[in-house]
Parts: structure tokens; sequence; C-alpha cells
């Protein structure tokens, strides 16, 4: 099995199967996985496991051909699996890029989500029209990976609703949230990671403007948020801005890129800005 890389193997085990996922070397159950890290044949493989067991003397050759037919069956759906999945993928990243191809500028206090919040002053995006179940003006926020490829789109109606492009490539993606300032991100003296889109836009707030922020778009995706903040701000001072409930995750995305963790001294992130914005 290919031991190159940090995150190229992935053990799933759907359905008690050992199923596992390889970047470099495909995909399979608990047979073929140990098939390739012993380098046997299929049929060694059986005979090897079935001699582990003390099963050798009572599987016959109908018995071997009955596994080896499991196993490319099971196979053949895990390989059907993916296929799907990246379709679905490329699906998703073209409607993405489609939806930013043609939304339209706006500024956020006509955005009724964001004018609730009490955000206003600066530009956003919004949806030039109708797609399916996506409204005309709901808020569009794009999401990209390090490489600045955009795979996905999270929608925000009118009524604050999320909705995440169908089949969309979140993992390894974040969302991002430049500063009102003329410092460019590589510039930056510092740098937020957040989960939420609003949360983003909060704590550029809190900032003065001056910082830009990456969106992680759910705790589990702070750490994306993260290495994608480094790869783009390399200078910068990373803050990693938790909520409750997302400490863990907020300290392992700050360790991951030499960052640091700041949580709001009341409520969340949003109440802390308008805490400051009364007092101002």
């Amino acid at each position: 099995i290919c031991m190159a890389g940090k995150d190229r193997f992935r053990f799933d085990d759907k359905e008690g199967r050992g199923t596992w996922v390889c970047n470099q070397c495909g995909a399979g159950d608990g047979l073929s996985l140990y098939r390739q890290a012993t380098g046997q044949s299929m049929s060694e493989a059986i005979r090897s496991l079935a001699s582990y067991f003390g099963l050798s003397g009572q599987m016959t050759t109908a018995d071997h051909a009955r596994i080896e037919q499991r196993r490319q069956k099971a196979a053949k759906a895990v390989e059907e699996q993916q296929q799907m999945e990246a379709g679905q993928r490329a699906a998703a990243a073209a409607l993405a890029q489609q939806m930013e191809r043609e939304a339209v500028g706006c500024m956020a206090e006509q955005v009724p989500y964001l004018a609730r919040k009490g955000l206003s002053g600066f530009g956003v995006e919004v949806l030039a029209h109708d797609y399916d179940r996506h409204k005309a003006g709901s808020l569009l926020v794009v999401l990209f990976n390090i490489d600045g490829v955009t795979t996905s789109a999270e929608i925000i109606d009118s009524e604050g609703r999320k909705m995440a492009l169908a089949g969309g490539q979140k993992k390894g993606s974040a969302a991002y949230i430049e500063p009102l300032g003329d410092s460019l991100p590589e510039n930056a003296a510092h740098c937020g990671v957040v989960e939420g889109y609003a949360t983003g836009l909060s704590v550029r707030a809190i900032s003065g403007g001056s910082w830009p922020v990456f969106c992680g778009m759910s705790k589990a995706g702070l750490a994306d948020a993260a290495r994608i903040a480094r790869y783009n701000c390399p200078a910068a001072q990373i803050v990693i801005c938790g909520d409750v409930g997302a400490e863990a995750e907020a300290e392992a995305a700050a360790l991951a890129v030499g960052g640091v963790v700041a949580f709001p001294p009341c409520g969340d992130w949003d109440d802390f800005r308008q805490a400051q914005e009364v007092a101002a």
C-alpha cells in the first residue's frame, strides 16, 4: 500500500467490509487491502487468510470462487459509487462557476439576511436569477480549493436558510472575505479563520475591516480553511476565531498552521460585534 503523503489513505469500513480509499492506490475491501499489503495474488491471499484462520482444509475451489466473485462485486460497487460522487462534484463545481460568472453585486444592507444582522456598507454578490430551488437575490458564497479553483457554493436565502450545492466538494474548500482596506492578502499582518460566512463578516468588522477572512463553512472545515489561509497569507498571524462547541476543531486548526485561537468574550462573534457597535 502506498505510504507516501499524509492524507492519501482513508479506512471508511462501509457496511463492515473493511473498505478503504487511497488517493494513490485506488479503493477496495479488506481482502483487497490484505492482498496489496502482502503483494500476493487474490487466490494466494484467500488461501493465506484461510490458513491463518484454520479454514484451509474446509475450503474448496468453489468456495474460493464465491469469495472472489463477492469481492469483485463489492469492488465494482465501490468504483461505481466513486464515479457517481465524482460526477456530482464536477456538476456542482460547474454550477457554482456559472453562478459566480452571472452573479450581480449589491450592498449588504440590500440582502435581508445581512440587513437583519445590522451589516452594511460593503458589497456582496447575489444570484442574478433563479437556479432551480435557489432564488434570485439570494446571497452567493463561493467555495474554492487551495489552488483557487471554484469547487462549490453555499446559497443563503432571504430567510437565512443555508443551502450547499448538492454533491459539491466541501472538504478541502473555503470561502473568502476580502479586507476593506487596500492591503493585499499576502501582505496582511493578521488573517481570520471562521466557520460561517456571517461570522466571517463580523470578524472582519471587529478587525476594523483590515483582516482577510477565510470561512470553513462548518467546524469540520476549520482546518482546511486554515491551510488555505496560510497558503494565501504566508506571513500573517492566523487567528482561528472559534465558536462555542468547536473548541477542539479550532485548536487543531491552529496547531496545523502555527496559528492562535480566539473565542468571543460574550455570545458568538456576531453578538460581540453588535455589542462593540452599541458601545461605540
